[in-house]
């Protein structure tokens, strides 16, 4: 991680890495500040959901240990050939939102494909429909890459759907299970909510497009935080039989990423309907979709061959695209 992207949070828990305690006293003078300034500073990391205990006369530590991740750590872990594809990768200790930034930079007329950016910790991390992605500090993975698509717009039919399987290879590979995936771009585990995906696209309806892909996975949500969540959340920490990585799961999400991109540029959705029925999490149910201009009520029946969600609606069957829908089980 280069020092651009180094602020006092990353530096502090770095400080606070170790096992044993750290004094104020210590910290203060290896970092040339006052006492008083390493207590703001262990009041801010708290306040973004790392958790650090202290011991009178003993000092501070973390509670439980945190990953920071590392570009170099992250590319080392990809293979040959995938790192050819990645044309630029940075790790950003706060930011606003990874995909807000580079939106911003493909609109002011840089070049973005192969460019993925991850953050530690998002302000204003988008959710689906204006809401809010809640993002602590060092806790779960933010990440958005940009990708540039030759076609035009009907040949990206599906892509939500694509990258919801896509996120879920790279999970099983480090581990997790009972991965459930909930059209058009959420995963769940029981009906829990683990990972969210949101796609901004531009360029000429006929094509070339370029497509902004964002991704937010829990990877071990601060109980604190998961508060202001208005679903039943999981994380990546339950669900694993062992510790996991955010490193190598960062690593997983780029190689699944590209991989999955691939084959979607040269098959089409169709290729991925089969894997997507297999882990289906809607198909049987009843459900609810809500449109601007009020609820459609049905029975969920799987996909089609271009990713629409198909419904039955007594005795016909539906076909329902994306845009502004939302899909939940009916009460």
């Amino acid at each position: 991680m280069n020092a651009e992207n180094c602020d006092q949070k990353v530096e502090m828990v770095q400080l606070l890495a170790g096992q044993g305690y750290r004094s104020g006293e210590s910290i203060a003078r290896q970092l040339g500040v006052s006492r008083a300034a390493v207590w703001k500073r262990i009041e801010k990391l708290r306040a973004s959901g790392v958790q650090i205990e202290k011991l009178p006369g003993k000092g501070y530590r973390l509670a439980s240990s945190i990953e920071l991740l590392d570009e170099s750590t992250i590319l080392s872990a990809l293979p040959a050939e995938v790192r050819m594809r990645v044309s630029r990768l940075e790790v950003l200790s706060r930011i606003d939102s990874t995909s807000g930034l580079l939106l911003g930079r493909l609109r002011s007329g840089a070049e973005i494909h192969g460019t993925f950016i991850f953050a530690e910790e998002q302000t204003k991390g988008r959710g689906r429909r204006g809401r809010c992605w809640v993002s602590p500090f060092g806790r779960n993975i933010y990440v958005s890459f940009g990708w540039r698509f030759d076609g035009g717009i009907s040949e990206l039919a599906g892509l939500s759907l694509v990258m919801g399987i896509a996120v879920a290879r790279a999970l099983r590979r480090v581990g997790v299970v009972g991965i459930g995936l909930k059209w058009p771009n959420d995963l769940l585990i029981n009906d829990a909510k683990l990972a969210g995906i949101l796609i901004d696209i531009d360029g000429d309806c006929a094509g070339p497009i370029s497509a902004v892909i964002g991704i937010g996975i829990n990877f071990s949500m601060p109980p604190e935080f998961g508060k202001d969540i208005d679903q039943v959340w999981t994380d990546v920490l339950a669900n694993c039989p062992a510790e996991a990585s955010r490193n190598l799961l960062a690593a997983q999400l780029i190689e699944n990423c590209i991989g999955a991109i691939e084959e979607f540029r040269r098959y089409q959705f169709g290729y991925f309907r089969a894997e997507w029925d297999e882990c289906d999490a809607l198909r049987g149910r009843d459900v609810e979709i809500v449109y601007a201009n009020g609820p459609l009520k049905g029975v969920a029946c799987g996909v089609d061959d271009d990713g629409a969600l198909l419904l039955r609606e007594g005795d016909r069957v539906l076909s329902v695209s994306g845009g502004e829908v939302s899909v939940r089980p009916c009460q």
